[in-house]
């Protein structure tokens, strides 16, 4: 074949004009390649990927845009590919700016009656290098957990990959000839579905997250893609749907969600979190017409705790500390978080009146000051504590910490372990 003569991409097989259209439609760079290697096919995700135009990536060689592999390897690669086996490469692909970036390359064979060929994809895992435990297992989910079901204009099930069955726990016997609701968990409300078909309907296709249910009753998160076929003529013939579990990555979603709001040592609220929280607080005050009080909580000799015992044992502080703050602040409207090192603040929403955050402040100071028993080792320390109320000091939630602050070193300049409020500070100014 001379390089730069077009071929048709796909074999006239129905299984591969079916898939066609999702190729086309998908996000996942997809390459047929000759048993000369030479690339047949190339869908837009691929052709964005390297910056090359449809015409001039079909025709090139891996080789052309692989700087680490080399026109030697590919003999080898397609006698490994004819014995059927699936390909898995760690490769660059060079853009055509020049610019490289890290892939990985799987590639499968695929033979007709009339011609053999590989279908391969491709995934960008540049950010493995970043978070290499993420990408390797939304690779491994990709790789293992993506099915496909062609099935009639009606929903009735034609057709299904062996993915599907893996993802879905339903076999051919089970699944063929039965209507696509046989996955419905029924979690979704009858407005979803309205947008999913409206959208297939007017766009030709539709992709999001739904609950689905597996043959064992399980309910679990799916990516669904639903794309409409069409005939020449535009009529409506078949729906080819990929699914892909993605349990392992809500679980990884809600680990990294937990991760960016919670401090990692004593799994309190973060600064972050804290700071979303006190402005809600602060919003919910102002439409309701209430108080919010705020306690900003110092750990007292913390230093010399770090410099007599060691960090670890400064860590084990920190936590029951942590531990015991908790049983301060019982309501679920309240908020007890860790700023870093021995700082803390805790939100009190419209409390009864100042006394009563008064006392709380006193049960903080009794609380902390209890010894400690960390390493065979007993502690004692103490706490001070800056108090100010939202709106009566402050009208904003960095001014109402910034003033708490300056009430809680008013009370380490009286003499530590206990606590002093804005009134107290602005006193002295």
């Amino acid at each position: 074949m001379i390089k730069g003569q077009k071929k048709s991409p796909l074999s006239n097989d129905d299984d591969f004009w079916m898939t066609k259209a999702i190729l086309d439609k998908s996000k996942t760079p997809f390459f047929r390649l000759s048993p000369t290697g030479q690339v047949e096919y190339s869908n837009k995700a691929a052709c964005e990927s390297l910056g090359y135009s449809k015409d001039e990536l079909e025709g090139l060689y891996p080789w052309d845009f692989d700087p680490d592999f080399k026109a030697e390897y590919w003999p080898e690669v397609w006698e490994r590919l004819q014995k059927h086996e699936i390909i898995h490469i760690n490769s660059r692909h060079q853009r055509k700016d020049g610019t490289c970036f890290d892939v990985e390359v799987t590639g499968h064979f695929i033979s007709t009656d009339k011609e053999k060929f590989s279908f391969t994809f491709v995934q960008d895992v540049t950010e493995r290098k970043v978070i290499e435990a993420e990408l390797r297992m939304t690779a491994a989910i990709f790789n293992s957990q993506i099915g496909m079901v062609v099935t009639d204009k009606d929903g009735g099930i034609l057709k299904i990959n062996e993915a599907f069955t893996q993802v879905t726990g339903y076999g051919s016997e089970d699944a063929v000839g039965r209507n696509m609701s046989l996955l419905s968990s029924g979690m979704q409300q009858p407005e979803f579905y309205d947008g999913m078909w409206a959208s297939i309907v007017n766009k030709g296709s539709w992709q999001g997250e739904i609950w689905n249910r597996r043959k064992n009753g399980e309910a679990y998160p799916q990516w669904l893609t639903v794309t409409a076929i069409k005939d020449d003529k535009g009529q409506l013939n078949n729906y080819v749907g990929t699914m892909m579990d993605i349990t392992q990555r809500k679980i990884l979603e809600e680990e990294l969600q937990r991760l960016a709001h919670y401090d990692a040592l004593t799994d309190l609220p973060n600064r972050a979190l804290l700071m979303e929280r006190l402005n809600a607080g602060i919003a919910s005050t102002k439409r309701n017409q209430s108080s919010l009080c705020l306690m900003y909580i110092d750990l007292d000799r913390f230093k010399e705790v770090n410099d007599n015992f060691g960090h670890s044992v400064g860590d084990l502080l920190l936590t029951e500390v942590a531990i015991r703050l908790r049983t301060c602040f019982k309501r679920g409207t309240d908020t007890i978080a860790r700023l870093g090192g021995d700082e803390f603040i805790g939100v009190l929403s419209n409390p009864k009146n100042p006394n009563e955050a008064f006392e709380i402040a006193q049960n903080i100071l009794k609380v902390l000051s209890s010894p400690y028993s960390l390493k065979n080792n007993l502690i004692n320390i103490s706490a001070s504590i800056g108090i100010a109320f939202f709106p009566d000091h402050a009208l904003d939630a960095d001014s109402l910490i910034k003033i708490a602050d300056q009430a809680l070193y008013a009370a380490k300049n009286r003499g530590k372990n206990q606590y002093s409020t804005a009134n107290d500070y602005m006193k002295f100014i």
